[in-house]
């Protein structure tokens, strides 16, 4: 079986780290500053050219919330991503990434509106959630989403 890895960003120094996700327990620390990188967190996307390199260096889903600091559905729909994120440490990364900063990403996607959530595999995207359906519906979509992904 391939390592379930990732790489992010360091939010600190910004050096790229490969995570094993199957690690995340052990507290994974920036290799260059030695700073914990918080898995059970959201990232967000720094700079929209590292965006391409950890969708096709990622080995496991990715689920990307573009959203935007006015909309005030992304704005409810936040904490409950830390929760997502939180529940799914080393099965899922969850990546914010500001449809106002990064408007190119969003028209890759045709994404129309906020909050928008792409669930990527292997680099591509399949499925998508348009809005925030509430918590338990968001739970249940992620939990379906990943059922989907485990199977042989």
């Amino acid at each position: 079986m391939a390592a379930r890895t990732v790489v992010i960003r360091c939010p600190i120094c910004l050096a790229w780290n490969r995570v094993d996700m199957d690690r995340i327990g052990h507290g994974p620390k920036c290799h260059a500053c030695s700073r914990p990188l918080r898995m059970e967190l959201p990232h967000r996307l720094l700079q929209t050219e590292d965006f391409d390199r950890m969708l096709n260096e990622a080995h496991v889903p990715i689920l990307v919330d573009l959203y935007a600091d006015w909309c005030g559905p992304c704005k409810v729909l936040a904490p409950v991503l830390d929760e997502v994120a939180r529940d799914g440490a080393g099965r899922l990364l969850v990546l914010k990434v500001n449809v106002d900063h990064h408007p190119g990403i969003a028209a890759r996607y045709g994404v129309q509106g906020v909050p928008t959530l792409l669930w990527l595999e292997g680099g591509q995207e399949r499925d998508r959630l348009v809005g925030f359906p509430g918590r338990e519906a968001l739970y249940a979509w992620v939990q379906n989403q990943l059922a989907v992904t485990q199977r042989p």
